[in-house]
C-alpha cells in the first residue's frame, strides 16, 4: 500500500468525526509525536474539491499541525460515503486486550532503562500504576492487582457528555446537592457526586 505525503493545508476532518480526546490523552499524543514523529500514517479519501477528508488520524494531525509540520503520511483509499465512515469507525474501535504477563515484563524492561516520568509523558497512567505493574510475579497476585487497581483509581478518566441548557442546569443542581449531602471533599467533586447519583440509582434498581 502506498504512503504518500500530503499537505496538511489539504487535509480536513470530518464534522460525522465521532472520534474524541481529552486533555490528558491529547498531551501523551503530542509528546508521542514530538518524540517518535508520524510512525503511523493517516488514513484519507480525495474528495471531488481536490481535499482530502481524514478517516483515522484527526487527532494525530492536530498535533503535527501544532508542531509545524507541511505534510502529513497518508495512505488515499477509495470509498463512498458508507464506507468511509464504516472503516472511520472500525479503525478508531476495533482494538485488541494485553496479555497481563507480558505488559509487565515490556514495562520492567522499559523502567529499568527509563525514568517513570519519561514514561508517564508518553502513556496514560501514573508512576505508581507502571511500577505495581512492573512488580507482577514479585508479590502475590491477589497483592499485586490490589496495587495496581488503587494506583489507577488515582488516574481517574474523562467521560465527555453533550448537554443542553435545561439538562445542565438539572445535573449541575443534582451534582450540588449530592455534595452538601454527602459532604464529598475530594479533588474530583463533579465526578464523585456524579458517580454516587449513579450508585443509588442502581442500588434502587437492584
Amino acid at each position: 500500500m502506498k504512503i504518500e505525503n500530503i499537505p496538511v493545508s489539504q487535509l480536513r476532518s470530518p464534522e460525522w468525526n465521532a472520534n474524541r480526546m481529552d486533555d490528558g490523552m491529547r498531551r501523551h499524543l503530542a509528546s508521542s509525536v514530538k518524540r517518535f514523529g508520524m510512525v503511523q500514517p493517516l488514513a484519507v479519501r480525495k474528495l471531488p474539491d481536490g481535499t482530502y477528508e481524514i478517516l483515522s488520524g484527526s487527532q494525530r494531525l492536530r498535533e503535527l499541525k501544532a508542531a509545524g509540520a507541511e505534510t502529513a503520511p497518508c495512505v488515499v483509499v477509495d470509498l463512498d460515503d458508507t464506507e468511509a465512515k464504516l472503516l472511520s469507525q472500525a479503525m478508531n474501535s476495533i482494538h485488541g486486550e494485553d496479555d497481563l504477563a507480558l505488559r509487565a515484563e515490556l514495562f520492567r524492561e522499559v523502567l529499568e532503562r527509563k525514568s517513570s516520568q519519561e514514561v508517564t509523558e508518553l502513556l496514560p497512567g501514573t508512576k505508581e500504576s507502571f511500577e505495581a505493574l512492573a512488580n507482577l510475579g514479585s508479590q502475590d497476585l491477589s497483592s499485586h492487582l490490589q496495587d495496581w487497581n488503587g494506583a489507577r483509581k488515582r488516574n481517574p478518566k474523562q467521560y465527555l457528555v453533550r448537554l443542553t441548557e435545561e439538562q445542565l442546569e438539572t445535573v449541575q443542581r443534582a451534582v450540588d446537592l449530592i455534595n452538601r449531602a454527602q459532604n464529598i471533599d475530594t479533588d474530583n467533586p463533579r465526578g464523585d457526586a456524579i458517580f454516587e447519583l449513579a450508585r443509588l440509582y442502581l442500588d434502587q434498581e437492584e
